[in-house]
C-alpha cells in the first residue's frame, strides 16, 4: 500500500523481495515445490529457540500469496486499545473511510464468492439452532473463483481469482511506475545527499 501511495504521488519507488516472482503458470498445486518457491526457509523457519514457528511468505506479494485469503477488519476494540496507547484517531469513523475501506475495496473483499460445503452447511443450521451467531466470510476472491478447482490457496492460486497484494498494491505501485527487485535481500538503506 505504502509503495502503490509513494509511486502514485510520483516518488522513484524500488520494492524489494527476497524471493521471486511467481504466478498462476508457475503454480502447480504441489506442497513441494509450492514451500521451497513460495515461502521463507522453505517454511521451515522457526524462533532462535525453536519454539515458536514462522511460517511467512517469500515471494512477490509476500504472505497474501499464500493465505487463505479471510479478510479480518480490526476490531474496534483494538482499534480502542492502540488509541488508548497514543495512536490517535484509529477509533475514528474518518479512519476506517480512509484507510481500512480502501484497502478492503483495492482487495475486492466480498462475501460473494464464498460458497458453503457440506460441513459449513452443517456448522451454519448447528450455529442456528444454538442461536449462535455467524455470519458469511470476507474473502479477497474474484467473483469467478470456482470452487471445486479450490483448496491450493498455500501453494498459490492456480486460477488466479486470488486478490492478492501482487494483484492489487503492488499492480497499482508498478502502474504509477514503481519497480520490482526479486531475489534481493538489503542489510541496510543509506542515504546521503538527499537521496
Amino acid at each position: 500500500m505504502l509503495a502503490a501511495r509513494c509511486a502514485a504521488a510520483g516518488k522513484d519507488v524500488v520494492v524489494l523481495e527476497a524471493g521471486g516472482y511467481r504466478n498462476e503458470q508457475d503454480f502447480d498445486q504441489l506442497e513441494l515445490p509450492g514451500y521451497l518457491e513460495l515461502y521463507y526457509r522453505a517454511g521451515l523457519a522457526a524462533s532462535v529457540s525453536g519454539s515458536i514457528s514462522v511460517l511467512a511468505g517469500q515471494t512477490l506479494g509476500g504472505g497474501t500469496v499464500v493465505n487463505y485469503m479471510n479478510c479480518v477488519r480490526t476490531p474496534e476494540s483494538v482499534l480502542r486499545e492502540l488509541t488508548g496507547h497514543g495512536l490517535h484517531g484509529l477509533d475514528e469513523p474518518a479512519f476506517l473511510a480512509e484507510q481500512m475501506d480502501p484497502v478492503m475495496e483495492r482487495l475486492g473483499a466480498n462475501t460473494e464468492a464464498t460458497r458453503q460445503n457440506a460441513t459449513h452447511r452443517r456448522m451454519i443450521a448447528g450455529c442456528d439452532a444454538l442461536g449462535y451467531e455467524h455470519r458469511p466470510l470476507w474473502r479477497n476472491a474474484s467473483l469467478d473463483d470456482v470452487p471445486a478447482n479450490c483448496g491450493y490457496c498455500s501453494v498459490g492460486c492456480q486460477q488466479g481469482c486470488k486478490r492478492s497484494a501482487m494483484k492489487t498494491w503492488l499492480q497499482y505501485a508498478s502502474d504509477a511506475g514503481a519497480r520490482d527487485l526479486v531475489g534481493s535481500h538489503a542489510d541496510r538503506v543509506l542515504a546521503a545527499g538527499g537521496r
